[in-house]
């Protein structure tokens, strides 16, 4: 699964119209650089995952801001109104995996453990958060 930038566009109620995935395998991941277009307000039914890859970001879910800084992430439940900014002077970059809810099993994300490992810390398998 290759990355690419997110592109929010929504309907007039705010959720956003792109399809991430397949049906068959309904997930995708994005590498967004938001000095260059940042994550306007938006909702979805997937579940999404951010990780801040460089600067400082204001993530806003839900009603309440959360400033991240390089390194760290948030998960993003399905249904929030959200959107991302940049936080600093500083380019920020963001890597995120929006994926449906019906990918997650009884035990938690076990069907995306491998992707989202590899797509947050290539070399540290298992440590998805870990900066």
């Amino acid at each position: 699964m290759a990355l690419s930038d997110c592109g929010v566009s929504t309907s007039p109620q705010g959720r956003e119209l792109k399809e991430h995935g397949t049906p068959l395998f309904p997930a995708a991941c994005y590498h967004d650089d938001l000095s260059r277009l940042e994550i306007p307000w938006h909702w979805h039914d997937e579940l999404e995952a951010v990780m801040i890859e460089a600067g400082s970001a204001l993530v806003c879910a839900d009603g309440k801001s959360y400033p991240l800084q390089q390194g760290e992430g948030c998960f993003i439940n399905s249904g929030v109104l959200h959107g991302i900014w940049s936080n600093g002077q500083t380019p920020c970059r963001l890597r995120s995996v929006v994926f449906h809810p019906r990918m997650k099993n009884n035990k938690g994300v076990r069907s995306l453990t491998p992707l989202t490992a590899s797509l947050f810390c290539p070399s540290e398998a298992g440590s998805a958060f870990k900066a």
